[in-house]
C-alpha cells in the first residue's frame, strides 16, 4: 500500500489499489476497501481553499454493516451494526442497526436485514429470519436481536 500521511489502516484490513482515501481517515478491523473506492469527506460544507478542520464530524460504520457500491454516507451520520446500505443510496440521516436503506437523496428504510444478510419479512413486534432462525423484536422504530 502506498504511503498515506495521516491515514490509519488496521493491520487486519485490506486496501486494494488504486483507491482514494482522505487525509485523517481511520480504517478499522477487518475492513476491505476495494479498488477504485473513494472514502467520503468528514466536513459537511467542504471548500478546497478554506481550511475547516474545526468542523470535522465523526461518521461511524457499525460492525457487520454492508455499504453497497457507490453509496454515500453524509459525514456526521452513523450506520448501525448489521445495517445494509443499498448500491447508490445517499444516507443523509444515519441508519439504525439492521436497517435496509435504499434510494437516492435521501435513502429510506424499506425493511430490516438479519445479521446473516437475509432480508427479514414484514416485522410485527417479533420476527425471525427464514434462513438462520435468529429472532428479533421491533419497538419504537428500532430492531433488536431477541437473543443477544
Amino acid at each position: 500500500m502506498p504511503d498515506r500521511p495521516n491515514v490509519y489502516v488496521h493491520p487486519s484490513s485490506y486496501v486494494d489499489e488504486p483507491c482514494e482515501i482522505g487525509e485523517g481517515t481511520k480504517i478499522w478491523h477487518f475492513s476491505h476497501v476495494m479498488r477504485d473506492a473513494r472514502i467520503f469527506t468528514n466536513v459537511i460544507n467542504p471548500r478546497s481553499e478554506i481550511e475547516r478542520k474545526h468542523e470535522f464530524r465523526t461518521t461511524r460504520v457499525g460492525r457487520g454493516a454492508t455499504l453497497g457500491a457507490n453509496c454515500t454516507i453524509l459525514c456526521g451520520h452513523d450506520v448501525g451494526t448489521f445495517a445494509f446500505i443499498g448500491a447508490g443510496a445517499v444516507v443523509t440521516r444515519g441508519a439504525e442497526p439492521y436497517a435496509l436503506m435504499v434510494g437516492r437523496t435521501p435513502a429510506r428504510r424499506v425493511g430490516w436485514m438479519c445479521r446473516c444478510g437475509v432480508r427479514l419479512g414484514q416485522p410485527g413486534p417479533d420476527v425471525s429470519c427464514a434462513s438462520c432462525g435468529r429472532a428479533y423484536r421491533e419497538a419504537g422504530g428500532r430492531l433488536e436481536s431477541a437473543g443477544e
